[in-house]
């Protein structure tokens, strides 16, 4: 999945010649604080609300910022993982999508995003969630795969969290099913440490899609 695919213009962009007061306005209603100024089709720059707040006299023309635009964009091409580290990196409640001519083609907001993981990591799909912590030198994804396998366990995905400034790991997987009992007791026998499941096959599916989305949030992925 790529930004083209996640890219969108239900937010409208802001024009030199609007109004800073108004151009607030709208953050508040689309629930952003950056919005992107766009000249024509030519892309010119990232306006924060922070920048807004900075002026002495915000009843001003956008152009009046100019030079202080955040001109970084993303294209069209740009994979998944790179458009939630630009995210990450940059703080941004929304991210520019330019296409292969450098004319702006849309926008990616954080809800965007969100669901953009969603449906890469099968977050619709019923299963449970499992976080291994291990050492890193004792990361072998291929063994870990094998005892899926074993348990004849599908693992929809997996992904890895290092603790900083530490040794330490944790391996997140995603399964195809929720009866995983056989799979945790071989595990455990393999002297994995289960950190945490989720599992309950009494849990909405619901619930288990909105508790896996807060785990990957809450480490960081």
């Amino acid at each position: 999945m790529i930004a083209k695919d996640i890219a969108d213009n239900i937010i409208q962009p802001v024009r030199l010649t609007d109004n800073c007061l108004q151009v607030m306005g709208w953050m508040e209603e689309y629930k952003v604080m950056h919005l992107p100024v766009v000249l024509n089709d030519r892309y010119i720059g990232m306006l924060s609300e922070a920048q807004i707040y900075a002026l002495e006299v915000p009843d001003v023309e956008v152009s009046h910022l100019q030079d202080e635009l955040d001109t970084e964009a993303l294209e069209e091409a740009t994979y998944i993982t790179d458009v939630l580290e630009h995210f990450v990196n940059k703080k941004v409640t929304l991210a520019p999508v330019l296409n292969a001519r450098k004319e702006y083609a849309g926008s990616i907001s954080q809800y965007s995003m969100l669901q953009a993981i969603g449906k890469l990591e099968d977050v619709g799909m019923p299963g449970a969630v499992i976080v291994l912590e291990l050492n890193l030198a004792d990361y072998v994804l291929s063994e870990i795969a094998q005892i899926a396998e074993a348990s004849d366990i599908r693992l929809l995905s997996v992904h890895t969290f290092q603790h900083p400034d530490s040794v330490q790991l944790d391996v997140i997987l995603k399964t195809n099913t929720l009866e995983i009992d056989s799979f945790l007791m071989t595990l455990k026998r393999y002297n994995y440490e289960v950190k945490m499941t989720m599992s309950d096959k009494d849990m909405e599916l619901e619930k288990l899609s909105e508790n896996y989305k807060y785990i990957m949030t809450y480490l960081g992925i």
